[in-house]
């Protein structure tokens, strides 16, 4: 690591390519497509977290469009520009995924944790993540936590659907379906 950006006290590594380097740091970069051998100093000039709300939602403008790498980029300023805000770890997390980056999902999901994401949808994006890694029993965790913390929401009933549709229990897969769609709480 040779290029650093600078914080007030705090020193980033940064990798100039889009690929950072280690989980303290942006994982949407990794799954940016760099390949982290060329270290090039991309100067980051504003540290503002209000600027860090509108690249999450350019990025996640740019997801909604398929733009995936894009988005990354996008999340990764964000992170930089709001060092204790897990929301563009959380999408990054998400981006990699996307992007096939299973360890780099993983590290940024991991980061997110450590910054305060405890809502469902970062468990369900986590659970995503382990589904697909093969872990699927520490998904089912985390997908029953966001369940009972978020009831109707749809996007862990339809990873609960995923999961038993894999596992083969076909009927309990259907409810799952039917309630997301309907927004239903069934007990």
């Amino acid at each position: 690591m040779k290029a650093c950006v600078k914080k007030a006290k705090r020193i980033v590594p940064r990798l100039g390519t889009g690929a950072l380097a280690f989980a303290m740091l942006p994982a949407a970069a990794l799954a940016s497509g760099g390949s982290g051998d060329a270290v090039v100093l991309k100067p980051i000039s504003i540290f503002d977290s209000s600027r860090a709300g509108d690249l999450v939602n350019e990025g996640n403008e740019l997801f909604k469009d398929g733009k995936f790498h894009e988005a990354a980029d996008k999340y990764d300023k964000a992170s930089l520009n709001d060092l204790n805000w897990f929301v563009p770890w959380t999408n990054g997390a998400l981006t990699a995924r996307r992007l096939g980056n299973l360890g780099v999902a993983r590290r940024a999901d991991n980061q997110a944790f450590m910054l305060g994401d405890r809502t469902p949808r970062g468990k369900t994006i986590s659970a995503e993540i382990d589904i697909a890694r093969g872990q699927t029993d520490k998904a089912r965790t985390d997908l029953n936590d966001a369940l009972f913390e978020e009831p109707n929401d749809p996007f862990t009933l339809l990873g609960l659907e995923r999961l038993d549709m894999e596992s083969a229990q076909i009927r309990q897969a259907e409810r799952y379906m039917w309630q997301a769609y309907r927004g239903e709480r069934q007990l």
